[in-house]
């Protein structure tokens, strides 16, 4: 394994062997509750295209994009015991939605320059919380989704647009109560953990190990920035008893140290998820292995 890998595998070492608990974490959860269904998972997948139900045969929750799968293949992958989570840009209008002429400009903050033809959007809006229910919420939920998966979250982050923090969670909450049946995982959405863990049920953090640019260049993200989010990560995941998913961007053909970096995670138990940047991969060979065996 490369040298600058071999510093991540044997910090990944060092906290297994303190079980999952390490010494910065809470070991007196102030809210703790039962996440049976989530808790339990060992694999999972991420995918924005059509694919085949045999193809996610080997995920035991998947997050996909609802537009791209009927009613009756979100059923016949409910049948199979899988956990099926659909896509929901809470904080962003994309200029192919359907509904996109019907946000008005007053509603946005700016562009997304790292995403083009992506607008940020004030979360406050009650507008924007009807957009959202008539024309993605509702529709999942006549779908059978188990669950929504809560993305741009982090527009109200401190580097963002942090006033808008307040209404970012009136909204989560607001899809919680208007949605009470359903589990709610939000990306990217550490920094709201804390305000939210009564409403959600899970996270999922994106890059970890590897970070991409707007051009679609990978990297190695820098061991102090992974050293404070692996920290984060498991401070939330041990006080919390919140389940946590991760999903790192490889290019295709995966590297080998991809797989090196997935097997890492399972030291911790953190299911991890590697795909391209657009989240079209599935990459089989390296994702189709659950979290027990990984830590073998």
């Amino acid at each position: 394994m490369n040298q600058r890998y071999k510093r991540i595998a044997w910090l990944f070492l060092v906290l297994s062997q303190t079980g999952c608990s390490p010494w910065w974490a809470n070991h007196s959860p102030d809210h703790r509750r039962a996440r049976p269904g989530l808790q339990a998972v060992q694999s999972f997948a991420v995918i924005y295209r059509h694919v085949s139900p045999d193809e996610l045969a080997p995920f035991e929750m998947i997050i996909l994009e609802p537009e791209h799968f009927r009613r009756d293949e979100i059923q016949n992958l409910r049948q199979q015991d899988k956990i099926i989570f659909g896509y929901v840009n809470v904080g962003e209008i994309e200029e192919y939605r359907a509904f996109a002429d019907r946000v008005p400009d007053r509603w946005k903050l700016a562009d997304n320059q790292h995403w083009p033809g992506h607008t940020f959007v004030h979360p406050k809006w009650k507008g924007w919380r009807k957009l959202l229910q008539t024309h993605v919420l509702n529709p999942m939920q006549e779908k059978g989704f188990d669950g929504f998966f809560l993305d741009s979250v982090d527009i109200a982050a401190p580097w963002r647009f942090p006033e808008t923090r307040k209404d970012m969670i009136r909204l989560i909450r607001w899809i919680r109560k208007q949605y009470p049946e359903k589990m709610l995982i939000l990306n990217n959405g550490l920094f709201l953990a804390e305000a939210l863990i009564e409403d959600i049920h899970g996270l999922l953090i994106e890059e970890l190990f590897f970070t991409v640019d707007s051009a679609g260049r990978y990297d190695v993200r820098p061991m102090k920035q992974r050293l404070m989010l692996l920290k984060d990560i498991l401070r939330a995941k041990t006080r919390w008893d919140l389940p946590v998913f991760l999903v790192d961007y490889c290019p295709e053909p995966p590297p080998q140290v991809c797989s090196d970096i997935k097997r890492m995670s399972g030291l911790l138990g953190l299911p991890h998820f590697v795909t391209d940047y657009h989240l079209t991969r599935l990459y089989p060979e390296i994702n189709a292995v659950p979290v027990n065996m990984q830590m073998q």
